[in-house]
Formats: structure tokens, C-alpha cells, sequence
């Protein structure tokens, strides 16, 4: 069987996004970003942190994968010039309609992570947040991002750890990794060492691991109730030590090698 495509892989991620729902709220509106905002995944400020936004002012950033927008929000809070991409173009839509309502302008396209359109050097930061476990190539996708980059300028990706607690509960019990509703078609997880493999050409490589059991209203039925009653109650006993290793996010950063000087 073939590998799923990028028109499958749209597809998917527009009928998720489309099918978000807050209750009482309509879909776009300002009710619905704040209730996602407070309950989403903990993976939107993951990037600002760790980006350190404050020292990064007046400089070209690149979200692929910009999802509901959410990050690109803050990345303009901090006065960054930003451009922003997804394949799904109801994410687009999504992201459009915050920034609307927040009075706030982006470049924003349609475009997948393989086939990124933009010039070579045009970017000092890169945020593939979470996008290089879902594309059909993500050796492709990870040459675009050093193809876009400036020499010395920095990325942030974030992958799924192989060996993490959340897979192995995920796998044990039967339920997706992703979403009640189902997986998309392409779900990679990785360990540390493919990770560093997948970016060797890139200077400064950093992998850090995070998300680690915390209560969610993301997951219901019993095995909801299992999890935050039972699963999550018991880790948090253990020692940090014993867990670290766990970590369901690995975040890899580096930088484009610059020029050797002539």
C-alpha cells in the first residue's frame, strides 16, 4: 500500500480543525480561542519560552505548521516579522480569523513543509513545532527549513519520543496518540538518536525532553478516568530521575552553519 500523500494529509488535518468544538461558543470566535488557549495542548508555549522572544525583536520568523495560530500571536506580542504556513487551509482560515480579532497582520499561506515558498536565507528563526512526525518526507522538510534559514540563524522542532510514557500507555491500552477521533495518516515517533540523525547538518544541536503526565479534558470514557485519576497521581510520586528519560516531546534546536569566512 502506498504511503499516504500530501492531499490525504490536508484532508485529515481540515476535517480536525474544522471539527473543533467549545461548547457555547462558535467556531473562530473569541470565546473559542480563549477556552482553546486554556486547554489545549501545553505545546503552544512551549515554543515562546524556549525561544526567548524578548532578544529576538525585528527579526523574520517562520512558524511551519501554525495550526490555530496561537503561537503567531505571541511571536507578534514580542514584534517579530512573521511569516506562517499549514497545509490544512482551514487552519489558515483559523489563524486569519485570530488574527482579525486581535488587530494583528502575518503573511500567512497554504503550503506544506516539503515545498516551502519562500527564498533561501530569508528566515533568523524557524518554529516546526509540530509538523515533521505528520509529512510524507520529512528529510525534505527538514532541508527546506535549512534552506530558508539565514546562516547563524536558529530553529525549533519538536518530535515524539519512541520511549516515552505517553506511546507505551497509548500502546497498552489501545487508544490513539493523537486524537480520540483518530490518528493521522502519518504518525511518526522518534528516539533521540533519529532525531540527532535527522538534523546532523545543523550546528549547536540541542534535544531536551518535556511533557510529562499532567491531568487533561483532552481524553473521556474510562480511560480518561484512568488517567487522570489513577496514572497520573502515581508517576508524580515517583523521583523526576526516574521519569526524565520519558518525556512524550523531544526539542530539538540548532543552528544553519554559517560561512566559513574567505
Amino acid at each position: 500500500m502506498p504511503s499516504p500523500g500530501l492531499d490525504q494529509i490536508r484532508r485529515y488535518w481540515d476535517r480536525y480543525v474544522s471539527q473543533l468544538k467549545v461548547d457555547g461558543q462558535p467556531w473562530g470566535s473569541p470565546g473559542f480561542f480563549e477556552a482553546i488557549k486554556g486547554t489545549h495542548d501545553p505545546a503552544y508555549a512551549l515554543s515562546t519560552r524556549l525561544l526567548n522572544l524578548d532578544h529576538h525583536c525585528g527579526e523574520n520568523i517562520l512558524e511551519v505548521g501554525c495550526g490555530m495560530g496561537l503561537d503567531v500571536v505571541e511571536y507578534l506580542r514580542h514584534g517579530l516579522r512573521v511569516s506562517a504556513v499549514d497545509v490544512s487551509r482551514r487552519s489558515v482560515e483559523l489563524t486569519r480569523r485570530l488574527l482579525d480579532q486581535r488587530g494583528m497582520r502575518a503573511r500567512l499561506l497554504m503550503a506544506d513543509a516539503e515545498h516551502l515558498p519562500f527564498p533561501e536565507e530569508t528566515f533568523q528563526l524557524v518554529v516546526a513545532r509540530g509538523i515533521l512526525m505528520y509529512t510524507p518526507d520529512e528529510t525534505r522538510a527538514i532541508s527546506e527549513v535549512y534552506r530558508v534559514l539565514k546562516p547563524g540563524g536558529r530553529f525549533l522542532a519538536i518530535l515524539h519520543n519512541r520511549r516515552s510514557w505517553f506511546v507505551a500507555l497509548a500502546r497498552l491500552s489501545g487508544t490513539n496518540l493523537y486524537s480520540e477521533q483518530g490518528d493521522p495518516p502519518i504518525n511518526r515517533v522518534h528516539s533521540r538518536r533519529q532525531a540527532r540523525d535527522l538534523f546532523s547538518g545543523f550546528d549547536r544541536l540541542s534535544i531536551v525532553l518535556d511533557k510529562y503526565p499532567a491531568p487533561s479534558d483532552r481524553r473521556h470514557g474510562s480511560f480518561a478516568r484512568l488517567y487522570n485519576g489513577v496514572f497520573v497521581p502515581l508517576v508524580n510520586l515517583l523521583p523526576r530521575t526516574l521519569v526524565r528519560s520519558l518525556g512524550y516531546y523531544l526539542i530539538v534546536q540548532g543552528e544553519k552553519p554559517c560561512r566559513p569566512e574567505r
